[in-house]
């Protein structure tokens, strides 16, 4: 028996933010799958995910059921499917962390859900929108206890913006080609050294992508870079992933 349920909030018609405006709880909700563990008490502690510039959830998705078997719940969002596109590579990290902010508004209508106890974990540039979110959230707004980033950063900067005391951690590739540009990767390394609060884990021989299950090329201004899942990774950074989150999210 699977220890996981799967359920989309939804709402008769899909209401997309028009380009430029603010996305509303009411706009997200359509785009937001909920996973949830089968045992155990609810509500339960969740963990929120913000897509990559490619789109889709299925990272998201896999993350999901590894998280319900260990009791937490988790919201994917569609950030792309809000939108009417097929990426959000040209959609601001600010917008990515506005549709975070909205999601967690929405999600607070489910009584399944703790959302006083949650996390927020993004892949690539969603994992920069989780890490900047901060601005998003309003005063009333539980704030993340844990932001988990996968491959974060572009052009040289991994900067983030949240409030006091939320801890963060980066996991990155050390074979990860769009980590080497401009020195992205080390930009992330460079904040956990100079940040108490943020934590780096170098994945040795990872790519891009290596929580995923396929592999892809994609090009940025001429660059081709490489995209590729690796189960063995993938399993080392689950070890080290799932603690920490028990642990934030008790």
């Amino acid at each position: 028996m699977k220890a996981f349920a799967l359920t989309v909030l939804a709402a008769a018609l899909t209401v997309a933010p028009a380009a430029g405006r603010a996305t509303t709880p009411d706009s997200v909700r359509p785009h937001l799958t909920v996973t949830v563990p089968t045992a155990g008490p609810a509500p339960y502690p969740v963990v929120f995910f913000l897509q990559g510039a490619g789109g889709g959830n299925h990272r998201a998705n896999r993350w999901a059921q590894d998280f319900a078997v260990a009791g937490v719940a988790s919201v994917a969002i569609d950030n792309a499917g809000l939108r009417g596109v097929s990426n959000i590579a040209r959609v601001e990290a600010s917008s990515i962390a506005g549709d975070y902010a909205a999601a967690l508004t929405a999600a607070q209508a489910d009584p399944r859900l703790d959302v006083k106890r949650h996390a927020v974990m993004g892949f690539s540039k969603g994992g920069t929108a989780a890490m900047q979110s901060g601005p998003a959230l309003s005063g009333d707004q539980p704030k993340p206890r844990l932001v988990a980033a996968f491959y974060p950063g572009v052009y040289g900067d991994c900067s983030k913006d949240l409030p006091a005391g939320v801890k963060t951690v980066i996991f990155y590739g050390s074979a990860d080609q769009w980590g080497e540009y401009r020195g992205t990767r080390d930009a992330c390394r460079r904040l956990a050294q100079q940040d108490a609060s943020v934590t780096f884990h170098l994945v040795e021989g990872a790519h891009h992508g290596f929580d995923d299950a396929v592999a892809i090329d994609w090009t940025v201004e001429g660059r081709t870079y490489r995209s590729q899942g690796d189960a063995a990774a993938r399993a080392l950074v689950k070890d080290a992933l799932l603690p920490m989150l028990k642990g934030a999210l008790r």
